[in-house]
């Protein structure tokens, strides 16, 4: 065989290799782009979809942004899913742990918040899963605590 023969047969190889295997991967149900299975969209639906994933978020508006709540004396703020909070004005504001003894995540402070201690201002806390934990502002206090909060919650008012 000469080299043009030779450059020939392998050709044909690799086209034969390639089209056994589309063959296969198309049996194992790979979806063709632009198929019922596998539609085409435009990215001005993409967008419209995510925009409603994002001002769809419950109890606390959109997904992204904080929401300013204000908690009078007792008023407790109950967890409905993953939370973030971070407490901005003066006044005592304790954590509500749950069954288990498990507290906040005080993502500033790099701790786990297990204790019924007062829960310091201006530090990011998370509430990992909706199983009762939350916060509380202090009965004893003067006036109303301003928290910023993004996640779904609930008021119980005390």
């Amino acid at each position: 065989m000469n080299k043009r023969e030779w450059a020939r047969f392998a050709g044909v190889g690799v086209l034969t290799a390639l089209a056994l295997a589309a063959q296969g991967a198309w049996a194992n149900g790979v979806s063709a782009p632009g198929s019922v299975d596998d539609p085409l969209v435009t990215k001005s639906y993409v967008d419209a979809r995510i925009n409603e994933l994002r001002l769809s978020a419950p109890g606390g508006g959109a997904s992204l942004a904080y929401t300013v709540v204000t908690l009078q004396p007792g008023d407790a703020l109950i967890a409905k899913s993953s939370l973030e909070l971070i407490i901005r004005s003066p006044g005592t504001v304790l954590p509500i742990l749950n069954a288990y003894g498990e507290g906040l995540s005080d993502l500033t402070g790099g701790r786990d918040w297990r204790t019924t201690a007062a829960l310091p201002r201006d530090h990011l806390f998370v509430v990992p899963r909706p199983d009762g934990r939350g916060i509380v502002a202090s009965p004893a206090n003067k006036s109303a605590v301003y928290v910023m909060v993004r996640g779904a919650y609930e008021i119980r008012q005390g």
